[in-house]
Parts: C-alpha cells; sequence; structure tokens
C-alpha cells in the first residue's frame, strides 16, 4: 500500500535524475532490437505478474544473443534442476 507508494514515488524520481526517463512511459519491447548484450529470459507458464506472453515478446525481437527458458508454475514457484544448470551455462 503505502510503503509501496512512497518507495516507487523515490525510485522514480531517481530514475528520472539520473538516467532522464520516466519509468511509468518504460515499454522495454520498444528498445529491445536496439539491444545486444547476451539474455537469458525465463518465463513461467502460469505467471500472471509477468505474462509467459510478454516475455515471449520480447524474447522475439531482442537483438542480441538469446535463449528463453520456460518454466512450470507461476511468478514465485520454486525453479527445476535444469533452469539453474541453464542460469549456470548462460553466466559461464
Amino acid at each position: 500500500g503505502i510503503l509501496v507508494s512512497i518507495v516507487m514515488k523515490f525510485v522514480r524520481s531517481s530514475v528520472q535524475n539520473t538516467a532522464d526517463f520516466d519509468i511509468r512511459k518504460l515499454a522495454p519491447i520498444d528498445q529491445a532490437d536496439k539491444c545486444f548484450i547476451p539474455a537469458l529470459f525465463v518465463a513461467a507458464e502460469d505467471d500472471h505478474f509477468v505474462s509467459m506472453t510478454h516475455s515471449k515478446m520480447i524474447h522475439e525481437v531482442y537483438g542480441g544473443d538469446k535463449n528463453i527458458i520456460i518454466v512450470e508454475g507461476d511468478h514465485n514457484s520454486p525453479r527445476p534442476r535444469f533452469f539453474y544448470d541453464s542460469v549456470g551455462n548462460f553466466l559461464i
């Protein structure tokens, strides 16, 4: 509630002053094709916080090397072993 609102006002102001953009107007898909840093996308099948469709759309247009992992569960579900193996391989 109110604490989150206060924190978000602070974060928004800080980003605006530091990076000169408004986080409320941020649309990652509009910039994804310009990104070239390798990226690992993760989407959960039943995630209602960040939809799997949203992750797949950004992954599709991403300009750099990329991989996407689809996992069972929701945003906060425990991840299977193969997920951690994939993350480890990505970071190495």
